[in-house]
């Protein structure tokens, strides 16, 4: 606790979100309303300071200090900006910082050494992400993971009738599939923002097919897609098996813009948590998570794309794995020893 807090009052900790208090933007809801019941039963009094229905990170922050003051806020209570980088969040970040009171900048897809330095401490949700920011800051700033959305859900049976069924997550809407090679015999289906229309079909390449990013009209396989809504994490567990292709290369629309291989692992460890054997390309915080042929697969090429594939057609080995996956994942990566982590970075600033 900081000095001269008074402890007769409750620590308030503000929140300026990105998005809305409808769940709709990811990372506001897993990285804020996700937490604040945990938040309130660790003895802190979290408030809502301001929300957008639009995506901005740019907006303005004139009147967040007044609105902040309004509610009581005084030294050694802390504001988190979520990913506000506009001139006036710089602004009003030292103003607060004149009052006493803390500030967290919380950001998982920009990089931005003016607020990092400006704040006294930057929540970042992989340490790829971390290693971007200057050397000078690194002190400052904090790792703390997607906390597990649904870990209740849970594969019971792991048998199957028929092909595999594969799922991908995808906040992008993919008409072809780079870096994922499929195997004849699974079935995939792509939940991502495609619209209302959840019947039309896509392809993929084979798994014997060389090339990436290419159509033709033949040795292609088609895909079913379904419309992403917070109940697809609620029914992943129907699928038999999780797959995560990603495409390194993958160039970013601007340059302040956090680069692919900063990712975090919040789909995988969801899939995990579920009891899915995931099937994962090269992301490097993949590496942190995957024991190789023990609780999931990280795949390259094709050939092993397809390999990892075949050793999942049994049932015992899906199972083996599946079970494996969630329990490497279920503590480490549950929405309450993230929430701890956060509490404590408020702790130490």
């Amino acid at each position: 606790m900081p000095t001269g807090y008074d402890t007769a009052n409750t620590r308030k900790i503000g929140y300026v979100m990105l998005g809305d208090t409808d769940k709709v933007l990811a990372s506001t809801r897993i990285t804020i309303l996700n937490t604040l019941d945990l938040v309130r039963e660790n003895g802190y009094k979290p408030i809502i300071l301001d929300k957008s229905s639009f995506y901005d990170p740019f907006r303005e922050m004139n009147g967040i200090v007044d609105k902040a003051m309004a509610h009581g806020f005084g030294e050694g209570d802390v504001v988190y900006l979520q990913s506000m980088r506009s001139k006036s969040a710089v602004e009003a970040a030292n103003r607060f910082r004149s009052m006493g009171i803390k500030t967290i900048f919380g950001v998982c897809n920009f990089i931005d050494p003016i607020m990092a330095e400006t704040c006294d401490a930057t929540v970042v949700p992989s340490q790829r992400l971390k290693e971007c920011y200057p050397s000078s800051l690194q002190n400052k700033i904090h790792v703390v993971h997607d906390g597990i959305e649904f870990p209740d859900v849970k594969k019971k049976d792991y048998n199957i009738d028929g092909n595999l069924n594969a799922v991908f997550l995808t906040g992008k809407k993919y008409n072809f599939i780079p870096g994922l090679y499929i195997h004849e015999d699974v079935d995939l289906t792509v939940i991502g923002p495609y619209g209302l229309n959840n019947q039309q079909s896509f392809r993929i390449p084979r798994g014997h097919e060389k090339t990436i990013g290419v159509e033709s009209p033949s040795g292609l396989k088609e895909f079913r897609k379904e419309v992403w809504t917070i109940d697809a994490y609620k029914r992943i567990a129907d699928f038999d098996i999780g797959v995560l292709p990603i495409d390194l290369s993958e160039k970013m629309p601007r340059p302040d813009q956090a680069p692919t291989h900063t990712r975090s692992s919040n789909k995988l460890t969801q899939m995990m948590s579920a009891g899915l054997t995931v099937i994962a390309g090269p992301l490097p915080t993949y590496f942190d998570i995957i024991e190789q042929g023990v609780n999931g697969f990280i795949v390259e090429t094709p050939e092993e794309w397809v390999a990892a594939f075949e050793a999942l057609k049994s049932t015992e080995v899906r199972e083996r794995m599946g079970r494996a996956a969630r329990e490497s994942v279920k503590n480490k990566f549950s929405l309450e020893s993230q929430v701890a982590k956060l509490l404590r970075v408020v702790e130490s600033i």
